[in-house]
């Protein structure tokens, strides 16, 4: 009881202390912001860019490390018909139904799948995407240093972006007629695209962009900033979906861009099992 009150007098300490450089001018607003923003990242409090509802059906402006556990075993939001959670299959035709990160995860690792694609949009929303987030947040740090912060940037500033994040038809077929169609992307970016009347922006915004290119659709939302992968730089955490238009394949990711300075295009940082398309290329319907 008394550490909880040391707790909260510290709390008022700070707070008065912000509020009187703010009142003298020794500190800008914006300058309070990242401060107070570093203060909470090095306590393992991250803030997302839009407030999602990534656990249970409480939409959430930040995430913490120290919430890990307790985000595994919230009861997931699923859609009408699986109260009794969401069905996921084996090979050998058993079925087990999941409604907790914690219970998705064990199955998953035993084995099971979702089937149906309907299943499988519910197992990324609801499961998949979920658990990426929380597997990035246990390695995330305080950035040291950003290339797109000042000024900030992001996936509205598409002469930044690769054009290789856009969907082509060769992500989800081995068919001949569509080979080489990602390696035409490799230098360019989406503005090139754009610029060449190739694609076309369908919609953006400062922490959005969706885009049309070759029959196909892709679209981005940041999610978080942070340092993801411990090289001391800013990263950027976002949720890339993909489809065909006017077909029913859907596909999508939690996917980390970065940008290594301030004369260079945004990359992607690979190598996670976390960011893997879902559903993965064998569980594709046929």
């Amino acid at each position: 009881m008394i550490e909880r009150f040391r707790k909260a007098d510290q709390k008022d300490k700070i707070r008065f202390a912000i509020a009187g450089a703010i009142g003298s001018g020794e500190l800008s607003e914006q300058e309070i912001g990242v401060v107070i923003s570093a203060t909470r990242a090095n306590a393992g409090i991250f803030r997302l860019t839009a407030s999602f509802e990534l656990f249970g059906d409480e939409p959430i402006g930040e995430i913490s490390t120290a919430d890990y556990d307790r985000h595994l075993d919230v009861r997931q939001t699923l859609p009408a018909g699986m109260e009794e959670g969401l069905r996921l299959v084996s090979d050998d035709k058993r079925e087990v139904r999941v409604i907790t990160l914690r219970e998705f995860q064990e199955a998953e690792a035993n084995g099971f799948y979702a089937l149906s694609n309907v299943e499988m949009n519910v197992a990324y929303r609801s499961f998949a995407r979920p658990l990426a987030v929380l597997d990035i947040l246990r390695t995330a740090r305080l950035a040291e240093v950003s290339f797109m912060d000042e000024p900030r940037i992001g996936l509205a500033d598409i002469s930044l972006l690769p054009a290789a994040l856009l969907f082509v038809t060769e992500d989800m077929t081995s068919d001949p007629n569509f080979a080489g169609q990602r390696a035409r992307l490799k230098g360019r970016s989406i503005q090139d695209l754009v610029s060449a009347g190739e694609a076309s922006v369908t919609s953006v915004g400062s922490d959005l962009l969706a885009v049309e290119y070759d029959y196909g659709r892709t679209f981005m939302l940041e999610m978080m900033r942070a340092d993801m992968n411990g090289d001391g730089i800013q990263d950027m955490l976002i949720h890339r979906g993909v489809g065909v238009i006017g077909g029913t394949y859907r596909s999508g990711s939690a996917m980390i861009l970065t940008r290594l300075a301030q004369d260079e295009m945004f990359s992607t940082i690979h190598g996670r099992r976390s960011l893997q398309p879902w559903p993965p290329p064998e569980r594709v319907p046929g």
